[in-house]
Parts: C-alpha cells; structure tokens; sequence
C-alpha cells in the first residue's frame, strides 16, 4: 500500500463555500465563486497571507471559465441565466452582459480555444447550444484613439498591447443556436 501525505499549500475563502472556480490562462490567479454572490480572485505566487486581490458582488458566481485568448477575462453566469464576462482590468463591473434565453436556466458556458472572443452555452434540460461573438471596442491609452480589437486577432497581438489599451465596452455581434443531438 503506498501512503502518500498531503500538503496544504495555502487557504482561501475557508468560510465560504465555493460554487466554481477557474485559473486565469497564463497566470497564477484562481478566480473563486464564492456563497452565492461573490466572485474572488487570489493570486498565488504573491499573496501569502489569503487575502483576495479582487472582490465582485454578484450573483454571476456559477460556471466560472476563463478566455484563451485573454489571460485578463473570464465569464460566469447566475442562476436565472444571465452570463457576464468580466475583464480583470476593469473589475468595477462586467464589461459584457448577455440572458441566454434558456427556459430553465444555463447547464454551462465555456470559451471557443480556436476563435477568440467566442461564447458558447447550454440550456439545462435543453439540446440546444449558443454560441455568441463578441468584440471588444477599446481605447489605447499611448495612441489615444479607439479600436476594435477583432475576434480574429490574435493571442500574440493582444499580449503586446493588454497593459496599455482600457476596455471600454464588450459587444455581441452574433448569435448562433443549434441542437445537440444524442
């Protein structure tokens, strides 16, 4: 028999329960759903006392899953179906507010890995999947003009100027459904 001992490495949010949870792509943060009605971010390389490097009251705290093409954003959704996708740089409120239309609420969402921007989503006790495509219109801080950052550009494009462009507004353009069939 073999015995292996486990190691704690480091508590958060031990008093709450957590309802999801998610690494941001390319980072050390975990992003928490936490209760029913906070999202918490805790970076773990830098933050030995537990303490959360970013709060969010809402009620958007199931099915957290983070974007591949942007290590800053991730989405969650609530119980009566309403997605947002939060961006880490403007953590005050959720930059993309979608209702999916599922008549009994939202079974999973998750991020396209082939085209960014892409949403994808499935009804509970429904065949039917969407998809939404978004586009980010921002302003960069350096050149002081507005952008779009397009849903084909690329992880490497968008690495080079995250820390200098301020997100202004996240838009669906798009809307797909189909049905899954089992």
């Amino acid at each position: 028999m073999l015995n292996i001992e486990h190691a704690v490495l480091s508590k958060h949010g031990s008093s709450q329960g957590v309802t999801s949870a998610s690494w941001l792509n390319s980072s050390d943060t975990v992003v928490a759903g936490m209760g029913k009605q906070l999202i918490r971010g805790y970076d773990l390389r830098d933050n030995p006392d537990a303490s959360p490097i970013f709060t969010i009251s809402t009620k958007a705290v199931h099915g957290i899953t983070s974007d591949p093409f942007a290590i800053q954003r991730f989405a969650s959704f609530a119980e009566d179906g309403v997605i947002k996708v939060w961006d880490t740089r403007k953590i005050s409120e959720a930059i993309l507010t979608v209702n999916s239309d599922f008549r009994f609420g939202i079974g999973g969402i998750a991020w396209c890995n082939a085209r960014n921007g892409v949403l994808s989503g499935f009804g509970k006790e429904s065949p039917i999947v969407r998809l939404w495509e978004t586009d980010s219109v921002c302003f960069n801080a350096q050149m002081g003009i507005d952008s779009i950052k397009s849903t084909g550009e690329s992880k490497s494009q968008f690495d080079l100027v995250q820390n200098s462009v301020e997100v202004k507004n996240t838009v669906v353009y798009r809307t797909r459904s189909g049905t899954l069939n089992i």
